[in-house]
């Protein structure tokens, strides 16, 4: 009964034709969900080392504007991590709340909690990383102290 209510809602949105029968089943938003969440993780890794690569080219250069405009750059690929991480994380307790079998269930929530510890991570390391003080032209970094 569901799953012909299921069937019948799809054919609102898609058309006839678009999907096969294997595919309708309960368990697919949560599948989504979580096939979702694994690419924005992917993704937001990426965008971590991005900022890392900004951060580094920065570093070398000598003129401060386009110090600056690096900076921007690895704070904005900064800014896209811990986005996508939080999405991610968000994808990961809904589809821990679906109606989904036991497996899926727990994978949703060992990725949530690897989401969370990279997020984690990810801002502690920016926080050491931006501690900087500043004494008019005379700037010292904390940068390697923490490691």
């Amino acid at each position: 009964m569901v799953q012909e209510i299921y069937k019948n809602s799809l054919s609102l949105f898609i058309p006839v034709g678009q999907i096969a029968v294997g595919e309708l089943s309960l368990e697919n938003p949560a599948k989504h969900l979580i096939k979702t969440g694994r690419r924005l993780f992917v993704s937001a890794k990426k965008e971590y080392d991005f900022g890392e690569t900004a951060e580094m080219l920065a570093e070398n250069q000598t003129e401060t504007k386009q110090r600056e405009h690096l900076n921007e750059i690895a704070g904005w690929h900064f800014q896209c991590a811990v986005e996508r991480l939080e999405t991610a994380i968000s994808n990961f307790k809904r589809a821990e709340q679906c109606a989904i079998s036991a497996k899926y269930r727990k994978y949703a929530r060992i990725q949530r909690k690897k989401c969370s510890r990279t997020l984690r991570n990810y801002r502690n390391r920016k926080a050491v990383k931006t501690d900087f003080f500043s004494f008019g032209s005379f700037s010292v970094s904390l940068r390697g102290l923490f490691r």
